[in-house]
């Protein structure tokens, strides 16, 4: 009876150690998978954000700088995702034969079932090791509703923007804090309708278009198509709007292009901000009062071509 006493306190004692080990091993908690995940999201976003930012850049009005700014963001999320990873490999640790141990001299304990004290103890142990499984199922269930969550937001938010992107049409009037409601602008319909002061190009060449559309785009203003013939298509034009006299326009921004292109030409910010000193505010109010004198004077205005390289 003693050697068989001892044998159980020893086994027992064994037991127990498995199962705080069982206790403490990964998943710990629900924070552990969340940790031990982020760093593997963050090289999901490094993979797919170059890809997706550039599409972006490409077929909106996207800031080069802020593109830039995102592709040297990139090697950052990777270098971040390893620091990670290292830090969080020590808590992943994981014993993948521990509960068969566990289960293993659990059965070899059977054989003390007969005793009372025995019995009880096993009770108490089974509903304790059935506990701790249950919390461990149910972070993994916990774990595997957040991703699930969050992917399906990434790619309805994706949808949305891709579906966003499909409908843009950068010649277009749109903007952000209402500009074109205080304009009485629709989205299709061209800010300004201008036909050429003269058709000769200064520098060689000619306007073939009768007039041309330009689309009002909150910083800046888009011409939509232009048709020009130049004997050397490399060239850089320059179009600018003036009265009927050739004067430029006050504020209003020129367009730098290059003969080649013809469609959704963009024009330079309507005002630059070159005083390091200046406010945005001031700028933005500038602007706009820029894009209020061309609306009013629409119909003393034209458009001239000059070829600058």
């Amino acid at each position: 009876m003693n050697d068989s006493k001892t044998v159980f306190q020893s086994a027992s004692a064994t037991l127990e150690q498995y199962l705080n080990s069982y206790k403490y091993q990964y998943p710990r908690n629900l924070g552990a998978l969340v940790r031990n995940f982020f760093p593997i999201f963050l090289i999901i976003a490094a993979v797919f954000l170059l890809p997706l930012v550039t599409f972006f850049y490409s077929a909106t009005s996207l800031d080069l700088g802020f593109y830039i700014a995102m592709i040297f963001v990139i090697p950052v999320f990777f270098v971040f995702a390893i620091i990670m990873w290292i830090k969080n490999k020590k808590e992943k640790q994981f014993d993948p034969q521990l509960r068969q141990r566990i289960a293993a001299l659990r059965q070899e304990l059977d054989q003390y079932k007969k005793y009372p004290d025995v019995q009880q103890y096993f009770d108490g142990f089974d509903r304790e090791i059935a506990a701790v499984e249950a919390e461990k199922k149910h972070y993994r269930s916990q774990f595997r509703t957040i991703v699930i969550v969050l992917f399906v937001v990434i790619a309805l938010y994706c949808t949305y923007s891709f579906m966003w992107m499909k409908n843009f049409d950068s010649a277009t009037n749109h903007s952000v804090y209402g500009e074109t409601e205080i304009l009485g602008l629709s989205k299709s319909k061209p800010f300004l309708t201008l036909a050429p002061l003269t058709t000769d190009i200064i520098g060689g060449g000619k306007v073939e278009s009768g007039s041309v559309d330009f689309y009002y785009q909150e910083y800046w203003l888009v011409l939509k198509e232009i048709s020009i013939s130049t004997p050397d298509t490399s060239s850089i034009m320059r179009l600018v709007i003036t009265d009927r006299n050739g004067i430029p326009a006050p504020g209003c921004p020129k367009f730098v292009f290059k003969a080649s292109k013809s469609i959704k030409i963009q024009s330079e910010k309507f005002h630059p901000e070159d005083n390091p000193n200046s406010e945005y505010a001031t700028n933005y109010f500038e602007a706009f009062k820029a894009a209020r004198y061309l609306q009013s004077n629409k119909d003393n205005l034209c458009f001239l071509v000059e070829k600058i390289k």
